[in-house]
């Protein structure tokens, strides 16, 4: 059975109800501008966080592929001197049991071993010599990272994090938009409903009030980190 009112007394409760309707009515779209504008903000947030995240992998990309061309420059630098600081160590032992005149030949060509092997030199840093005269190359290679790092960004994971839980966040928002929706729509027709019908129109009320106290609730644990 339908509970009625007297007309006046549903005629003054219906003017304060719709008022009210009204004012949280207001609220659930100023509500929905925060969400809305928040998500905004945080999709801009992610696009940053991949566009960041991308361009240090090419950062990285291009320190790797410098630094590695550098490397073989220096290792072959260093190569070519290994080779002629052997050769000219093997020809002067060659020359101990040589005739004189083979000796002389030999002389010479040590000589210039010798000079190609000083020259070989200027090509390649000898601090990345280790104690048995081998070449580190991952020294080199990583001393090339390690300059480059200092002027660019080469680690993408702080920006792939940050897109990931910026992309999540904004899915919640529009979760909670959508709430907000329904809250705008139960307002809506608790306003409409003749207010001889209290129990429908306060029902819808009340639905609504939980979905928008759910709402702000919802985005300020968002805001916080407390849904990410």
């Amino acid at each position: 059975m339908v509970e009625i009112a007297p007309p006046e007394v549903a005629a003054s409760e219906g003017d304060t109800f719709q008022t009210v309707m009204a004012v949280l009515i207001a609220v659930v779209t100023i509500v929905g501008a925060l969400v809305a504008w928040r998500t905004a903000v945080i999709s801009e947030r992610a696009g940053n966080g991949d566009f960041a995240s991308t361009s240090a992998v090419i950062n990285t990309e291009e320190a790797l592929t410098v630094g590695t061309a550098r490397l073989y420059r220096n290792y072959r630098a260093y190569t070519d001197f290994v080779l002629n600081e052997q050769l000219a160590t093997l020809l002067e032992a060659d020359i101990q049991n040589a005739t004189p005149e083979e000796s002389a030949l030999l002389e010479l060509q040590a000589v210039q071993a010798r000079d190609e092997a000083v020259g070989n030199r200027d090509f390649f840093e000898t601090r990345f010599l280790n104690l048995d005269g081998s070449y580190n190359t991952d020294r080199d290679l990583g001393e090339s990272l390690a300059d480059a790092r200092r002027d660019l960004d080469l680690d993408p994971a702080p920006h792939i994090a940050t897109a990931t839980a910026s992309r999540a966040q904004v899915a919640q928002l529009v979760s909670i938009f959508i709430v907000l929706s329904v809250a705008l729509l139960f307002y809506s027709l608790a306003e409409a409903i003749h207010p001889a019908r209290r129990v429908l129109r306060y029902t819808c009320a009340a639905i609504a009030t939980v979905c928008l106290v759910f709402s702000v609730m919802a985005t300020i644990l968002v805001e916080f980190g407390g849904m990410a």
